[in-house]
Formats: C-alpha cells, sequence, structure tokens
C-alpha cells in the first residue's frame, strides 16, 4: 500500500475473484501508520581511520562507521586535491542557486613551484555518482567556479578557468578531466587556496560566460619560412616550429624578439631556439626536421602542444600560459640539457644586460659562469633599456652544472651543461622560460 497519510488509521479487507467472476472477502483488519519521522539528514559518521600494510605500490585503508553506508577512498598525491567529490566542502554555505553539485578543490600554489596557475584532477562523473544522480550527463558549458575561503565564503565569483577533458573523456560515463586555474592575486606561502567547482547535467543550469582568450593559438603559421604554431598571450607570442620541435621566436609586447631564429649559419641564426635539448641529432630544436607535434589543448588561459623526436624514444609537452610557457620533458632515454639561446631584447649588450641567480649572485653579460645554480634554480636576464626581463627555471633541484655564455652576441643559457657534457637524466622533468615587464634585477 502506498500514498497513505501518516498517523491514520485504515480498514483492510482483501478481495479476490477467480475465473468464473466468483467474489470472495477476507477478514476485516486494521492497520495504523506512523508518524512521520522527517528525511534523514544525518551524515554518516567515519572514526577509527587506520592506514596500515604499506607497500611500495599498495596500502590497506579501514574505517568504521556508525550506520550502514556505501564507502569509497578518494585518494592522490600531496599537493592540489580534489576533496571528495559531490557536495565537496560540505560546511560551505551554498553559492549558485543554478546548480545542485560542486566539487571543493584545495590548491597548494607553490606545489609545482610556480604559483600563477595550478592544475588539478578532476572527476565529475563520480561527483554525480556521489549525491545520488550516477549516469547523469555532464554539460560542459554549466562549470562554474569560485575561490573561498577556508570555510566556505566567496572570495571571487569569476575565477578565469578551463577543463581539458582526459583522453578517454565521455560526459556520461567518464567526465574526468584536469581542470586550470589561474590563481588570482598573491598567494601566501604555505597555505592552501579553496575553490568550488559548480557543475550540472545537461539542461539543468544556463551556460556561464567564457573567459577571455589569452593565449591565442594559429595552428597553420609560418615562422621564417618553416611551419609554425603561433601563440599570442599578453606577455609576448610565441612561434613554435611543428617540425623542428623548437620555439624560433618570443617576441615581447615591444616587438622585440628574444630568440631570433633564422636561417643564417651560426651564431646569428641557426644556432638559436628553446629547448635545443638533444645535442646527437639537434632534436627538439627550430630549423630542424621529422618531429611529430600536436596541439593536445587550446583554452582561453592554457595551451599545450606535445612532440615526439623523429627516432620516437624523446618526448617534450609544453604548456603556454598567458604569463610564460612550461615544459615537461615526458620521454628522455638519455642524458640531455634545457637550453635558451638567443638575444635579450633582440640585441645582446654585455656592458648593461645582466644575468641573476636565485642564489643573489649577477653579472654582466661579459661575465661568463658555470656551476650549480642554487635551489631554486633559476636565471635571469635581464635588459634594463628595454625594461624587460626573461627568466629560465628548472623545477627540480640537482647537483648539475649550469652556464651561461655570450657567444658572438647570441646567449648560451643551458641547465645541465658543462661544456658538451649533458647533465640532466630522468623524465617528467619540468622548466619554466617567459619575459617580465622589469629590467632589473629586482623583477626577478
Amino acid at each position: 500500500l502506498t500514498g497513505l497519510d501518516s498517523e491514520t488509521t485504515y480498514h483492510v479487507q482483501p478481495r479476490g475473484t477467480d475465473a468464473a467472476n466468483n467474489t470472495g472477502n477476507g477478514a476485516d483488519t486494521t492497520l495504523t501508520t506512523l508518524a512521520t519521522t522527517g528525511p534523514d539528514t544525518q551524515s554518516p559518521q567515519i572514526s577509527d581511520l587506520n592506514v596500515t600494510a604499506v607497500t611500495d605500490t599498495t596500502a590497506t585503508v579501514t574505517w568504521t562507521t556508525d550506520e550502514p553506508a556505501t564507502s569509497r577512498v578518494e585518494y592522490d598525491e600531496a599537493g592540489s586535491a580534489q576533496q571528495p567529490p559531490g557536495e565537496g566542502g560540505p560546511n560551505w554555505p551554498w553559492g549558485s542557486d543554478d546548480h545542485a553539485q560542486r566539487i571543493a578543490l584545495d590548491v597548494d600554489p607553490a606545489a609545482d613551484g610556480f604559483d600563477l596557475y595550478a592544475v588539478v584532477s578532476v572527476d565529475f562523473t563520480g561527483g554525480f555518482e556521489a549525491v545520488g544522480s550516477p549516469g547523469s550527463e555532464l554539460d560542459l558549458d554549466s562549470l562554474l567556479v569560485h575561490e573561498v575561503t577556508a570555510a566556505g565564503e566567496v572570495v571571487d565569483v569569476s575565477v578565469p578557468f578551463q577543463f581539458d577533458p582526459d583522453a578517454d573523456f565521455d560526459p556520461a560515463t567518464d567526465a574526468s578531466g584536469e581542470i586550470v586555474l589561474e590563481l588570482k592575486g598573491a598567494s601566501s606561502a604555505q597555505t592552501l587556496r579553496h575553490y568550488a567547482v559548480y557543475f550540472a547535467a545537461t539542461g539543468v543550469a544556463p551556460a556561464t560566460p567564457t573567459p577571455a582568450d589569452r593565449v591565442v593559438v594559429d595552428p597553420d603559421a609560418t615562422d621564417e619560412g618553416f611551419a609554425a604554431v603561433s601563440l599570442a598571450t599578453p606577455s609576448g607570442t610565441w612561434w613554435y616550429h611543428v617540425d623542428g620541435g623548437g620555439f624560433s621566436s618570443l617576441v615581447d609586447t615591444a616587438g622585440e624578439d628574444w630568440i631570433g631564429w633564422n636561417s643564417a649559419v651560426g651564431f646569428d641564426g641557426q644556432y638559436r631556439g628553446i629547448p635545443n635539448l638533444v645535442y646527437e641529432g639537434s632534436y627538439f630544436h627550430p630549423g630542424e626536421t621529422g618531429h611529430d607535434t600536436t596541439i593536445v589543448s587550446d583554452g582561453p588561459i592554457r595551451a599545450t602542444l606535445s612532440t615526439t623526436s623523429p627516432d620516437g624514444l624523446w618526448q617534450v609537452d609544453w604548456d603556454v600560459y598567458p604569463t610564460h610557457a612550461t615544459a615537461t620533458v615526458v620521454r628522455a632515454p638519455k642524458a640531455y640539457w634545457f637550453q635558451y639561446e638567443g638575444s635579450p631584447a633582440g640585441v645582446l649588450d654585455e656592458s648593461s644586460d645582466f644575468w641573476a641567480l636565485s642564489s643573489g649572485t649577477w653579472g654582466n653579460l661579459s661575465v661568463d659562469i658555470e656551476e650549480d645554480i642554487a635551489a631554486p634554480e633559476w636565471i635571469q636576464f635581464g635588459d634594463p633599456v628595454a625594461d624587460r626581463s626573461l627568466f629560465v627555471i628548472s623545477h627540480t633541484d640537482d647537483a648539475a652544472a649550469d652556464k651561461y655564455e655570450s657567444m658572438s652576441g647570441m646567449t648560451v643559457c643551458a641547465v645541465g651543461r658543462a661544456g658538451l657534457k649533458r647533465g640532466l637524466r630522468g623524465e617528467i622533468r619540468r622548466f619554466a622560460v617567459g619575459v617580465v615587464g622589469a629590467g632589473d634585477r629586482a623583477g626577478a
């Protein structure tokens, strides 16, 4: 029996009719429905959390709930991470009348050594499942991001972001990918920042505004006669040779090229580029051929390129942001270096241009150096006349030598290089390069 009123007495009598239309009545009885107790609004309480049997690849996690409940374990590497999916931040105020689901993100601004942007893996399918809506189809246009305090109070209702789906993304069955957040304003050291990502199923919430495109990609560009991808950003425009797997030009907002690759032989042309990674074969060097480059994603605040070497053994991915570009060495079968070979603001002036290191050491570009740069490993090349600087960052500290020398009007900045010896090894190493509008050492 359904649809009964609470706290009400009903007479109940069964009646049966056979195939010959003979009807018989059973005994009469009564029932009284119970008083309404209201919906269950109490979350299961979890206690006795234990992590045991930890090995190099596994661990056992056990816990106790105070009532029958389905359970799951969410885990991620330390740093920026999605909280358990679903509503997220259960004690936070709700920030959008148009959305019924959200995911809470805790972001460590210094997790990757660069506190301008954060990249966090998110699972919207898990979010739907956690709030009892399995099979819901994610509406990508519904995504909305708020920055909040640790208590959930809204700080910013218009956080610039983009969502890059995983390769096997499916909006109904596997709505997972990476969300890229711009960390607006200053970040405090060793302090997490908190974000609420609101999302909805198809047809539920209105489309949210798309952030302005600050990494404008032209996949059909040319530079010095070579097929290229150009990426225009507020800090400058990058040109990437798709066959060579390297940047040939980085033109700042004043029109000065900090790389200046061209077909001239030697230091004035063909030796230039970023990252000029592999000496044998000149892999990942503008002007070379045989590399395979793919545009993996193209969003308003990040574009991603992936390049494989002609022999298929090396891979370097580039993430270009409005402020800089980050390289990730994904596959590297042997030692390599990472180089910036170009000229500050187009012309190297040894009398006024300078380098500065993370250690506080500095010198004019007439002074060569060869040493292991102190952590955090970075070097700045400043041009006081142009009032701009280029920086190179190695996000992994190591004991390998690094060098700078001036060669016939070209800077040779090499992370992990001593003479012609390559000192970098290992995969998933990250480097960043960019131009900033400050031409003094304080600008670093």
